[in-house]
């Protein structure tokens, strides 16, 4: 039986974003070398993409990582948590 790939590194996607109501692309580095991506998110951005006058009457994705604040500190738990629980490649999306 093979190991999952491990998280060698993450970043995130250059540019602005809201810490509290924001949403943000992670890249991943695993230690096989795969590059894969996913979508972080506060609770206050999902809440706001549902109530918004043009919203959208719901919304999916299989790549979503909700975290009550975008730091640094948060991901990288959450990512740790993701990788613990053998979830990182289901949480995630090859480049």
């Amino acid at each position: 039986m093979s190991q999952a790939p491990r998280l060698h590194s993450w970043e995130f996607e250059p540019g602005p974003f809201d810490p509290v109501a924001g949403n943000v692309d992670v890249h991943l580095t695993l230690d096989d070398g795969q590059r894969r991506w996913c979508l972080f998110a506060t609770p206050a951005n999902l809440s706001g993409l549902l109530t918004q006058p043009a919203a959208e009457p719901a919304f999916q994705s299989a790549h979503l990582v909700v975290v009550a604040r975008l730091s640094p500190e948060a991901v990288e738990s959450a990512l740790r948590y993701l990788e613990a629980e053998d979830r990182l490649l289901e949480a995630s999306f090859p480049f």
